[in-house]
């Protein structure tokens, strides 16, 4: 019995020791998580604005293309008019 006794006072000491590693590894944690926040909020609103201006781009598409449609039909149409 004497010579396990001074063990588990080194492990009771070494688990305290080990809980306060953890409580202090948390407090770490939450630091940079608090320092990386507006850092993760900036990277969020470029990531909309870059997503807004792929629709806008998109939509320029569309446009583009039915404009061409249009002017097409508006060369065929006066070709027709001068055919006649």
């Amino acid at each position: 019995m004497f010579i396990i006794e001074p063990y588990e006072e080194n492990i009771k000491i070494a688990m305290e020791e080990l809980n306060e590693l953890k409580a202090k590894l948390f407090i770490e944690k939450s630091n940079c998580f608090n320092l990386l926040k507006p850092y993760r909020d900036k990277l969020s609103e470029i990531e909309l604005k870059e997503e807004k201006h792929e629709n806008i781009l998109f939509d320029l598409m569309i446009a583009q293309d039915l404009y061409e449609d249009v002017l097409e039909k508006l060369c065929d149409e006066i070709m027709s008019l001068e055919d006649n």
